[in-house]
């Protein structure tokens, strides 16, 4: 169960007064009207305030956000050659691929090549219509 900042400091200050797990667990319910934590919670809390002096978890590193330079250079690569594909980009410029691919999802750019297939012939017509007849 998660708890608010409050509810941590709350817990933290009703153990130190009391040095009894139940006591700050019966209060905390009282005052909150919910769930107090069970008692490990309380002594990790207890020990994380003792040692940090706070009770608010450490930042995390988290995932790395790309740099306005290296977002410039991906979406240059793709003004200066609209037919480079994306690994292409990735040896030029150095930038990973799945970060070259969500930078050009976020500034709209489609990076999709056209192929030519089939090219269509002047009996085309007929020979479509034929075949639906015959269906």
């Amino acid at each position: 169960m998660k708890f608010t900042p409050q509810e941590k400091a709350s817990i933290v200050l009703r153990f130190h007064e009391t040095k009894s797990v139940i006591l700050a667990q019966c209060r905390f319910r009282a005052e909150h009207r919910k769930d107090p934590p069970s008692h490990q919670t309380i002594h990790r809390l207890y020990k994380k305030f003792k040692d940090n002096v706070s009770i608010l978890d450490r930042s995390r590193s988290g995932r790395q956000t790309t740099s306005e330079d290296i977002k410039a250079l991906a979406i240059a690569t793709f003004n200066h050659d609209h037919h480079t594909s994306i690994p292409r980009a990735m040896a030029q410029t150095g930038i990973p691929q799945k970060a070259i691919w969500h930078i050009l999802q976020k500034h709209k750019y489609h990076p999709y090549r056209m192929q030519v297939v089939h090219e269509l012939n002047n009996n085309d017509y007929d020979n479509r219509v034929r075949c639906a007849k015959a269906m």
